[in-house]
This record gives structure tokens, C-alpha cells and sequence, in this order.
């Protein structure tokens, strides 16, 4: 099965060396994709800088393959969903451990609701990472549906640290998540993909958490 790399940063090159004999084409800013050449390949998985972001969006809609997507710093909606002929699954975090997280934080939000608990998430990555906050602090907020700061710091060459607190008088509770390595990201869009590539899915937009339900029977936009 043939899969088309986007993207040759650190995260991309994890994911060219997961897939070995899979992975037949990488596509850089030295060799560009085309619609024609995408077309050659089953399915995609993207790690593109952000200021290539849209343009590889408007190839991968027309070249209509499935596609995985790792580049954060993006809004996707439901017109754009309506636009695409492919499945796509798209993660600010493609760790597989982000389904538990999410139904935790969701768990987390309700209780922080019924005791009136300050929030704050704090997260930190390389020095090179241009979006801030990151895409996993931001889908943190959003999941736990609770008012919450959040603060980045920008560093060294982290691969990812997020750090959830909720405070009240009389109590606190702490959920954190460490990257070890990029393989972690480049392990979970690869599995992502082959879900996409391996059963049924209409085309839209998915999330992670979406993937594990049933197969050819869901259809949950991105969130």
C-alpha cells in the first residue's frame, strides 16, 4: 500500500522511518506535490510548517485520497468538510492516548462546573514550534467545555508537554501528558491512515476518537 509523506521536519521523518517500504514518495518544499502525483498514492499523512499549509490542503482536495493531518495551527469547519471527497482524520496530537485524555477532560469539565474549580493548562515545546498555544492545549479547552487559561512556553527541542490544574479551596487535581519522542505522533497518524485506508469511511472530516467507534457506520465531524 502506498502512502505519500507531507512534510520532512523532525515529526515527518519519524513517520518516513515507521513506514519504511510503505512510504514510496516523500514530498518537500524541494520536491513538491502535485495533484496528479498524490493521486499515485492510497492515502496521505501531512506535517507541513504552517506557511504551506493551505496550499497542500487545496492539492489534497483535489487529488481526493485519504488523508491523516498533523499540521496544527489550521481551523477546520463544516463547509470545508462538505468540500472534500476523502476522509480525513486531523489531530493537533496524533498520540493515541489523546481518546482516554479526551474523555477524561470531558469527565474533568463536569465536575470542575459542579465545584467552581479555576482551570489552567500550561504547555511547552521546541523553540521552533510557530503556533502558540499549541493545538493539543487548545483541543484540551475545548474538550473539558470549562473556562480555562493557558500558558506556552517555547524551548529546546521538547516534542510536547501539556499540564492541566484544577484548584479549588480545598482541593487540586493535575492531568499531564509528556512526548518522549516524535515517534509518538508518527505511531498514531500512521494507525489513523490505515483505519481511514482499511474500512468504510464517508468523506468528511474525523477525529481520533472517532476512528475506534464503527467503522462505516460513523460520520463525526472533527471536534
Amino acid at each position: 500500500m502506498s502512502i505519500a509523506v507531507i512534510g520532512a521536519g523532525n515529526t515527518g521523518q519519524a513517520v518516513v522511518k515507521l513506514l519504511g517500504q510503505r512510504c514510496i514518495e516523500v514530498f518537500t518544499s524541494r520536491h513538491r506535490p502535485s495533484v496528479e502525483a498524490l493521486k499515485h498514492h492510497q492515502g496521505a499523512i501531512v506535517f507541513v510548517p504552517t506557511n504551506a499549509a493551505a496550499q497542500t490542503m487545496a492539492l489534497l482536495q483535489q487529488a481526493a485520497i485519504p488523508v491523516a493531518w498533523g499540521t496544527t495551527g489550521m481551523r477546520f469547519d463544516d463547509d470545508f468538510a462538505q468540500t472534500l471527497r476523502a476522509p480525513w482524520v486531523v489531530a493537533g496530537n496524533f498520540s493515541l492516548s489523546m481518546i482516554a485524555i479526551k474523555q477524561a477532560l470531558h469527565a474533568l469539565g463536569r465536575w470542575a462546573q459542579i465545584s467552581q474549580a479555576a482551570a489552567h493548562c500550561h504547555e511547552v515545546h521546541h523553540r521552533h514550534k510557530q503556533d502558540q498555544p499549541s493545538g493539543t492545549a487548545k483541543a484540551w479547552q475545548q474538550w473539558l467545555d470549562y473556562p480555562s487559561e493557558i500558558s506556552s512556553e517555547r524551548k529546546g527541542d521538547i516534542c510536547g508537554i501539556h499540564e492541566l490544574t484544577l484548584t479549588t479551596r480545598f482541593e487540586s487535581i493535575t492531568l499531564k501528558h509528556q512526548a518522549h519522542s516524535r515517534q509518538l505522533f508518527a505511531q498514531g497518524a500512521i494507525w489513523a491512515l490505515d483505519q481511514l485506508l482499511t474500512h468504510v469511511f464517508a468523506p468528511g472530516l474525523y477525529d481520533l476518537s472517532a476512528l475506534i467507534k464503527e467503522p462505516g457506520t460513523v460520520n463525526e465531524a472533527n471536534d
